[in-house]
């Protein structure tokens, strides 16, 4: 694979004999899908026999040891605890707010205002409920960009990687 540039060559152990990660993994995983149709009987008394017939279909993929070896990266979760407690608050705004459009509609605005007016706390908990909804969603936003950002340069650096075959370094060359 040398191809008279020094940075074709294993910074570890000085080697030549390397390979791009991405073109080892592509060569070292394979896909299957199989299709076939089953039938037989079921019963060891030749009155009480059941006869059974279907499709059956599979599918995986399999690896290599190397192609496992040098796998692009995974991108990781990007659910966090105040990202779960704002969908739940979300959650459970959901039936409130449909009373009150229930309220809307069988007495007119004049009936909401009256539900705030006769149950202050309400107001209370509404805005209480928005501004965490507010404030979690932001920063699921944040650590979702964040991880994007992560995994983005990672692939990259997957992309532009290297492995060499005589000591099993893996390096970039850009």
């Amino acid at each position: 694979m040398n191809q008279g540039n020094d940075k074709f060559i294993c910074p570890h152990c000085n080697s030549s004999n390397i390979g791009k990660c991405s073109v080892i993994y592509k060569n070292g995983v394979t896909k299957h899908h199989y299709t076939s149709e089953i039938s037989g009987t079921v019963g060891n008394d030749i009155f009480n026999q059941q006869y059974f017939s279907g499709d059956m279909e599979t599918t995986g993929i399999s690896k290599t040891q190397l192609a496992s070896l040098v796998s692009p990266p995974k991108k990781t979760s990007d659910i966090t605890i105040p990202g779960i407690i704002g969908g739940l608050v979300f959650l459970g705004m959901i039936f409130p707010t449909l009373a009150l459009v229930f309220i809307v509609i069988d007495k007119g605005i004049t009936g909401l205002m009256d539900f705030f007016i006769n149950k202050p706390s309400k107001i209370i908990d509404y805005v209480g409920a928005i501004v965490i909804m507010y404030f979690c969603s932001k920063y699921q936003s944040k650590r979702t960009d964040e991880i994007d950002k992560s995994y983005s340069q990672r692939y990259r650096d997957w992309c532009d990687s290297y492995f060499c075959f005589r000591c099993g370094n893996m390096f970039v060359i850009r």
